[in-house]
């Protein structure tokens, strides 16, 4: 067969305002047969998903969209865009729905679009369990999926893999704005709508789903050009300063991995134990070897519940006599904090904010550490009112070897900071289904004006 040209566009749609000269222009003159791009994660956390508000600033999603645009106009293209918004929700979906639309208008050119929603109900998610073990989670921060989770989820998706892009390219769309979708499909699908066989498909989606993180030096905004073929996937960097490596081709292909053999998706896995990675030459890397096997039918479903309201408090201190007595200290004030009816959360930058109780190194100890304290109660009200009290038992506290009246800890502000609304991970687990495409909605529309 003939290789299918596929353009991975960006790291991440919207994510900072773009130079479009510097790799994506030049990749159009390459001419990629479809471009995509993925525009979310569940990274982010569970925030964007439970409040249903964007990740990105909507200026820079529409300075992205509008040149994606360009490349349709130009090469006559599909485009892929998949997780809109960063979440992927039905609102996100109508949010780019209506930039394709506006920018469509701008130019008098009107887009046969696809719009691809996956957000799903508690009483479908309830369905789908009926019958069956409690699904596992896929992480270890959640139990094995209740009905309690189901009912405390405030918003539900569902994350597509390839079927119901498929679906939509075959019914003639220009361009497909998905919800919420694994990022490998997006590359995946485009590449089995022009013909490469499901595992170089699927090898492919693996290597582009962060665009020009499969190259070095590592940047995350720019093009890669993949060709994918029976044999498997030939990749170029778009920018001049920019190459790809046996290095950094592995390194993508274990991003995000329990395995380095194996990727899970909805109905297949790709199996990459027989993998070869070669540098053609200076620039260029092929990836050979892959193998896909189908599975039963299923789908990872998130699911973000509102927790409470949530205050914060920032302090500093380089006090040794106060640093070498802090977790008395603070053990104090979550309890005070706790009995008041809040939870809490204390982390001590500078010491082990980030690893917690992993942290290997322990000493010497540090001579200044930062103090975040997080409180999360049923009403903001109720919130700061609880980083209030937990601000002034830091400020008031007593240990061994104090030289003054008070702790000797500085205030980054002297106020507390309204964080907001606080959200969890309700769902985080895989829940077989009879159909992968069955459980989104297509809607097909003309987006835009002709001239």
């Amino acid at each position: 067969m003939a290789t299918v040209r596929i353009l991975a566009a960006t790291g991440g749609l919207g994510f900072a305002p773009p130079d479009p000269t510097r790799s994506f222009f030049p990749a159009l003159d390459r001419s990629p047969q479809a471009i995509v791009a993925d525009a979310g994660s569940a990274d982010i956390g569970p925030l964007f998903l439970g409040a249903d508000i964007p990740y990105n600033e909507p200026e820079w999603e529409e300075l992205d969209l509008e040149r994606l645009l360009e490349g349709v106009d130009r090469l006559g293209a599909p485009l892929i865009v998949g997780s809109c918004g960063g979440c992927g929700t039905d609102r996100a979906v109508e949010s780019y729905a209506e930039i394709v639309d506006t920018i469509g208008r701008r130019r008098g050119r009107s887009f046969k679009t696809a719009l691809i929603f996956a957000e799903q109900t508690r009483d479908w998610l309830t369905a789908a369990l009926e019958g069956v073990p409690p699904p596992p989670a896929l992480g270890p921060a959640l139990p094995p999926l209740t009905q309690e989770a189901v009912d405390s989820s405030a918003r539900i998706v569902a994350v597509m893999g390839v079927q119901p892009i498929l679906a939509a390219l075959k019914g003639g769309a220009e361009i497909v704005l998905a919800g919420r979708a694994c990022d490998d499909a997006l590359f995946a699908a485009a590449a089995m709508a022009g013909g490469a066989p499901v595992a170089s498909a699927f090898l492919a989606g693996k290597l582009l789903e962060n665009s020009s993180l499969v190259a070095e030096p590592f940047v995350l905004r720019e093009s890669i050009i993949a060709d994918v073929g029976d044999d498997g996937v030939l990749l170029e960097p778009m920018l001049p300063e920019q190459r790809c490596t046996r290095t950094s081709v592995a390194a993508e292909l274990m991003y995000e991995r329990r395995t380095p053999y194996e990727q899970a998706g909805p109905g297949g896995v790709l199996d990459l134990h027989d993998v070869r990675i070669n540098e053609v030459d200076e620039r260029r890397v092929a990836v050979t070897g892959a193998r896909y096997r189908e599975e039963m039918p299923a789908l990872k479903i998130e699911g973000a519940g509102l927790v409470g309201y949530r205050s914060m408090c920032i302090a500093g201190c380089r006090d040794p006599r106060m640093i070498a007595a802090l977790d008395p200290i603070l053990d104090s004030m979550r309890d005070a904090v706790t009995a008041s009816g809040a939870l809490i959360a204390v982390s001590v930058f500078g010491r082990d904010a980030v690893m917690g109780a992993l942290e290997p190194v322990r000493s010497p100890p540090p001579h200044e550490v930062a103090v975040v304290v997080e409180t999360v109660a049923p009403s903001q009200h109720e919130a700061n009112r609880a980083c209030l009290l937990a601000k002034r038992l830091l400020f008031s506290a007593k240990y061994p070897g104090q030289k003054q009246t008070g702790g000797s800890i500085m205030s980054l502000i002297d106020e507390f900071l309204e964080a907001g609304p606080s959200f969890r991970w309700t769902v985080n687990h895989v829940v077989g289904v009879p159909d992968l495409v069955e459980p989104f909605r297509i809607e097909n529309r003309t987006l835009g004006a002709a001239s």
